[in-house]
């Protein structure tokens, strides 16, 4: 499950503290993830999302996850955009597109209902236009990608409301395990501008090949006050096999 390095990549230093695949991509699995990005089938999702998680509890580390959060989609247009524009282009894509693109959210829906962990499916999202990653090389991947997310401050917002309010009073009526998770999770430190302060994050995609999308995602979740961020990907691709 873990990650090797490939020459390309043995010189950068990645944001992010761990990563793990399924494998390479190639053969069947290639031909799963190519499916599963295109026809988004309910059966092969769901197994290939038991495939991600138990490779997570093979390694013992889902015990010190708190969240899960999928890579946004850079949708038809290359980002989605603030307030109402971005709500219609993200429903016009939906409409146009159905479910392409969105299987890092399916997955990560699978997995946080699996490990029971809360899901923030639009916690980082593109505030800028990027091409798609596969036409590029690995210089201009890097280009493309950063600086071109950020957070939503609306769902930043809600989960410090939930960490701040909620789940002192959860640990309040749950005793010895409500404490150990207020603790653990560092409540008394979550502000608004900080809501994931002292979290272990759990960042889903399909395919990894550079690791630029996943690094810009870290980026924007450790200025949110993510104490650690860890990917999981279907499939390490080199840029030749994309």
């Amino acid at each position: 499950m873990s990650l090797d390095r490939c020459p390309a990549c043995r010189g950068i230093e990645f944001p992010f503290d761990s990563a793990m695949s399924l494998g390479d991509y190639h053969g069947g699995l290639r031909r799963w993830v190519i499916d599963a990005k295109h026809n988004c089938d309910p059966l092969l999702v769901a197994g290939l999302a038991r495939m991600m998680v138990r490779g997570l509890q093979a390694g013992a580390e889902h015990q010190a996850f708190h969240r899960v959060v999928p890579v946004p989609s850079r949708g038809r247009w290359g980002y989605a955009g603030p307030g109402w524009l971005g709500f219609l282009r993200a429903a016009a894509d939906r409409w146009l597109r159905g479910d392409r693109g969105r299987l890092p959210f399916y997955l990560a829906e699978r997995i946080s209902l699996s490990l029971g962990l809360p899901l923030s499916p639009n916690l980082v999202q593109y505030h800028r236009f990027t091409r798609k990653q596969g036409r590029l090389d690995q210089r201009r991947r890097w280009r493309n990608v950063s600086g071109a997310m950020r957070v939503s401050w609306v769902a930043a917002r809600w989960i410090s409301f939930q960490r701040r309010l909620l789940e002192p009073r959860l640990a309040r009526w749950t005793g010895r395990w409500g404490n150990r998770v207020a603790e653990t999770r560092g409540v008394g430190s979550v502000s608004p501008w900080h809501p994931l302060a002292g979290e272990s994050i759990l960042v889903v995609d399909d395919v990894m090949t550079t690791g630029a999308t996943l690094a810009e995602v870290t980026r924007v979740l450790k200025q949110l006050g993510a104490k650690e961020v860890h990917a999981i990907v279907l499939a390490r691709a080199t840029a030749r096999q994309r």
